[in-house]
């Protein structure tokens, strides 16, 4: 029984897990939360991509880390950048590796994309 449970909960992760952080939406209503997401590249030269969905639900600016495939990202968020209706995203990866934009200013309601790749030096 014990075989078997182990070998459904491998089936049943996914082969590459994503890092996720939400904002949640708990004022308005709309269920629209914002989200930043590091996961699978989406550039077949990267070895990550950032995925930051902007909906109207923030309240500070933050610093948080997200991993994905032992990549460890570093994220500055600056809520309501220079003092406009737009957050901005800065991507620090680890020694090696590079963000292509390394920031993105993303307007409400938009959703912006950067990659993470393997930095091999000039």
């Amino acid at each position: 029984m014990k075989t078997f449970v182990l070998a459904l909960s491998l089936l049943s992760t996914p082969l590459h897990a994503q890092s996720i952080k939400v904002w949640q939406d708990m004022m308005s209503g709309s269920n629209l939360n914002s989200t930043l997401e590091l996961h699978e590249p989406t550039d077949p030269t990267a070895v990550a991509t950032v995925t930051f969905r902007n909906e109207t639900v923030h309240a500070t600016d933050e610093k948080f880390t997200l991993t994905y495939e032992g990549i460890t990202v570093l994220f500055l968020f600056d809520w309501q950048y220079m003092d406009g209706q737009e957050e901005r995203v800065t991507i620090e990866p680890p020694d090696g590796y590079i963000a292509r934009p390394y920031e993105i200013i993303v307007p409400e309601g938009q959703t912006a994309v950067a990659h993470i790749y393997k930095w091999n030096g000039m």
